[in-house]
């Protein structure tokens, strides 16, 4: 009976493990290797004035910049966009994409975005920039801190041209904080960035939704 008692707690304690990684949703090694590479490839190997539009002040801040937090971009299909259901669950609705977007890091401030996507089943970094998704993506992550159990996914609501991070606390959905993108969108009151502001899954789909439509139809024209 010991015996599998202690099996049993082994096997709970091995799948709470595995849950709690998949809702951090760390960035699996290939990813971060390839944004390895692509930190020297598209910043140290770069002359200063290419960078200096990213906050790159001299050659110091380039050589001692450093990969951040590694976020999986999810979008929401389209056709799940536009039910109006208002019993929908965010997990339920989330699309993995392949792209991942690294925050860019110098003197522990944030300087770009870097992004990995997937050709041909190999990892490589794409792209540079969004140095004003980099500062509030940086801001969101400190105001939620992983010490205290939270979590983030970055949703990008492709047709909206929308972004916000979704809010966890021990696996549990709390809302989702609008970056400058989704602000401007959403029409909200205050375009300013504010990271401790939260809102439901059903408001933001139930203003995007009419958005979302418009631009579906114009790429059908």
């Amino acid at each position: 009976m010991i015996y599998w008692r202690k099996w049993g707690i082994l096997f709970l304690f091995i799948i709470a493990f595995f849950t709690h990684s998949w809702a951090i949703d760390k960035p699996p090694q290939e990813v971060t290797e390839a944004a390895s590479r692509g930190l020297e490839d598209f910043i140290k190997k770069k002359p200063q004035r290419a960078l200096y539009r990213h906050g790159f002040a001299d050659r110091q801040e380039i050589e001692t910049a450093f990969l951040g937090e590694g976020f999986h971009v999810y979008t929401i299909l389209p056709d799940e966009f536009l039910k109006e259901d208002p019993n929908q669950n965010l997990d339920e609705l989330l699309i993995p994409t392949n792209i991942w977007q690294f925050i860019i890091l110098s003197h522990q401030k944030s300087k770009a975005v870097l992004s990995v996507d997937k050709f041909r089943n190999q990892w490589m970094a794409v792209s540079i920039g969004s140095a004003g998704l980099a500062k509030q993506l940086q801001k969101a992550i400190e105001a939620w801190p992983e010490s205290d159990g939270y979590s983030w996914k970055l949703v990008r609501i492709y047709q909206a041209r929308s972004d916000f991070v979704a809010i966890y606390q021990n696996d549990v959905f709390l809302g989702l904080v609008p970056l400058t993108s989704a602000r401007v969108a959403m029409v909200l009151q205050k375009l300013d960035f504010f990271p401790l502001e939260l809102h439901s899954l059903s408001e933001m789909m139930r203003i995007l939704r009419p958005i979302v439509r418009d631009n579906l139809r114009t790429q059908t024209k």
